[in-house]
């Protein structure tokens, strides 16, 4: 069992703290009513340093694991500041059990995005990272598709690989073009253990960039849509637990 927690976005200081401050300026009386509630709880259940475990079974990383919600992760939700490992865990965890509900679950995998990340857990080498990927390939070798968030340093990208057609879709909601370590890490993925679905000799992938229909930033009842969902779930476990 592998045991996380929360790894803050390399950002250099400077812009950090701008961003931060500007962002809690921005959204310090914007915060819908569910989102200040939250933090009302938050203060009132968490004490200074508590965390809450939350235990992953294997079968939705391909591994199972251990992540702590810290109050770190709570604020950042509540500023609206940054998006941790955690965070997305968590939401990814929430997504595959709708996924299981639905008997869907085996068309879909994700990947561990504190594994593979350029600043993941201790920032491993390629090797170690692409071996974390292809570990998944061969444990969810049924599966249609084939999820990868990844950080290459400031914020949140994905991967959507295609395992028939071996098609990596690559979403980033700033439009730039895949990392080469990203690149590097997937394609070394399937070097090592292509997918079973893929019947042809092609060992790497055909990367397509996809876009998002001239969307170049999400408004804030959209980004208010997640936060508060993850407010949802977060505090039912908050509460399930008292």
């Amino acid at each position: 069992m592998v045991s996380l927690t929360t790894h803050p976005i390399q950002d250099s200081k400077k812009f950090k703290k701008q961003r931060n401050e500007e962002t809690r300026l921005s959204s310090k009386d914007e915060n819908p009513v569910d989102i200040k509630n939250f933090a009302t709880l938050v203060g009132l259940l968490l004490k200074e340093g508590k965390v809450h475990a939350v235990n992953i079974t294997k079968d939705v990383f391909g591994e199972s694991c251990k992540s702590f919600l810290m109050n770190d992760d709570m604020d950042m939700i509540i500023s609206s500041t940054e998006v941790s490992y955690n965070h997305l865990m968590f939401y990814i965890w929430h997504l595959h059990k709708k996924m299981v509900d639905a008997k869907m679950a085996g068309r879909f995998a994700f990947v561990n995005p504190a594994l593979v990340s350029k600043v993941g857990m201790g920032e491993a080498s390629k090797e170690s990272r692409s071996r974390v990927i292809a570990n998944r390939l061969m444990n969810a070798n049924h599966a249609d598709f084939i999820f990868i968030p990844y950080n290459p340093g400031y914020h949140w990208v994905l991967v959507t690989l295609e395992t028939r057609t071996m098609i990596a879709y690559y979403l980033d909601s700033l439009q730039n073009q895949p990392s080469d370590d990203l690149k590097e890490i997937v394609n070394m993925a399937l070097r090592i253990h292509p997918p079973q679905k893929h019947k042809s000799s092609k060992r790497e992938p055909t990367w397509v960039v996809v876009g998002f229909h001239g969307k170049k930033s999400y408004s804030k009842d959209e980004l208010n849509e997640v936060r508060s969902e993850w407010v949802m779930l977060v505090t039912q476990l908050i509460l399930s637990s008292v």
